[in-house]
């Protein structure tokens, strides 16, 4: 669809950087994720995580992978935040 709507040599010139995803980083980042569902979302997780499901868990992470001003998608992009 872009080629009919836009040639190649007119796409945008900028590539994101590109998010580590695997499991161990995040969890090896473990303090990050628990400021940004607090700092973010609200959710003091402790209690949360022996009465919510790991799909529970994963739509939130996600949700904070999207967020622009999670540290948590900072940390895994190397970017800085605002």
């Amino acid at each position: 669809m872009r080629r009919w709507y836009n040639p190649e040599h007119m796409a945008p010139r900028y590539k994101p950087a590109e998010m580590n995803l695997e499991w161990d980083r995040i969890f090896d980042s473990w303090i990050v994720v628990e400021l940004d569902f607090h700092a973010i979302w609200g959710i003091d997780l402790e209690p949360l995580l022996h009465v919510r499901s790991f799909r529970w868990f994963r739509l939130r992470l996600i949700g904070l992978l999207g967020h622009p001003h999670s540290k948590l998608k900072a940390l895994l992009t190397q970017e800085v935040p605002d």
